[in-house]
């Protein structure tokens, strides 16, 4: 039985919401995470049926709460949505542990200072999350976020709520079947059709387990990923940080994380060799603080215009 309702989720602060709103609407066009008057809104899809979920964060930083509503979930859901909410916004993150180990660090503790409470958002699946990646790999990140809005609206089920329609993000099915004309006009290469296309096949077959990879240590893990064709070190990591919301690994090819490290270490031009170098001082953090140095320099530069 459907019904409409209302969902609590209590989450243990500190998390401010607004940074999670700017990180998703940090360039125009993302149609799957959605803001609209304060409310995060997707859609999420139950038993074949789709669902868009309205969220409203309440209660402040430090004793935030989410308000999920649904316009159509049984009670069996409510767990599954409770779960793709925590995963999205990185609730199960235990923030505090972090700024404890951050206050002793002269680097971080002015960074957390400037962005308490935030936390890097993650896909709502491995999939998305490896699909998302392959999109985003030597692109701005403007010009991902429009070939991804192509391929959703393309493949994605649509969802027509109040006369405004909402799509979610294509299943692997859809993608597999993807043909490397139809993704040339989504402005997606040959080359990166393949990639997605057999990432696809690859959940279909069954070999891309995500409680398993869930299981594995770091290492472990990136090896596993990094047999994936299309799949190299840079994009293991972040599907590791975005994905599984893993602290511990660097994304330390990316322009953007080098830029950030540059930035904050007073140094130019810095190579991967040298960021994975200042990391390590983070230890089990160095992943979530690169993440948080490069957030605050792109907060730094969009203030300064």
């Amino acid at each position: 039985m459907f019904f409409m309702g209302i969902i609590l989720i209590d989450v243990k602060g500190p998390f401010n919401a607004e940074y999670s709103q700017r990180y998703f609407c940090r360039v125009p066009g993302e149609i799957v995470d959605l803001f609209q008057n304060g409310k995060y809104m997707r859609v999420l899809s139950f038993e074949d049926k789709l669902a868009l979920v309205s969220v409203k964060f309440l209660g402040g930083t430090m004793n935030p709460r989410l308000e999920a509503s649904c316009e159509s979930f049984n009670q069996e859901n409510i767990k599954r949505i409770k779960q793709k909410l925590r995963r999205i916004f990185n609730l199960n993150l235990d923030l505090q542990k972090f700024y404890e180990f951050a206050a002793k660090d002269e680097v971080l503790t002015p960074i957390t200072a400037e962005i308490y409470g935030y936390r890097p958002p993650c896909f709502s699946s491995l999939f998305e999350a490896l699909i998302c990646t392959i999109i985003g790999q030597q692109v701005n990140v403007r010009f991902a976020l429009d070939v991804k809005s192509r391929i959703v609206k393309k493949y994605g089920q649509a969802l027509t709520v109040n006369g405004k329609t909402y799509y979610g993000f294509p299943t692997p099915e859809a993608l597999q079947s993807a043909t490397a004309i139809e993704m040339r006009a989504l402005r997606v290469s040959r080359q990166k059709t393949r990639y997605i296309t057999g990432v696809a096949s690859l959940f279909l077959e069954g070999t891309l387990d995500e409680e398993k990879i869930s299981r594995m240590n770091d290492e472990d893990a990136l090896n596993f990923l990094m047999k994936i064709k299309g799949i190299g070190r840079w994009s293991s990591e972040y599907v590791l940080i975005r994905g599984f919301g893993r602290t511990s690994v660097v994304p330390a090819v990316g322009t953007g994380v080098r830029a950030a490290f540059s930035y904050f270490f007073k140094k130019e031009r810095l190579t991967e060799d040298e960021v994975r170098t200042l990391a390590e001082r983070w230890g089990e953090y160095k992943g979530l603080a690169a993440f948080y140095l490069r957030f605050a320099y792109n907060k730094r530069r969009s203030n300064h215009g």
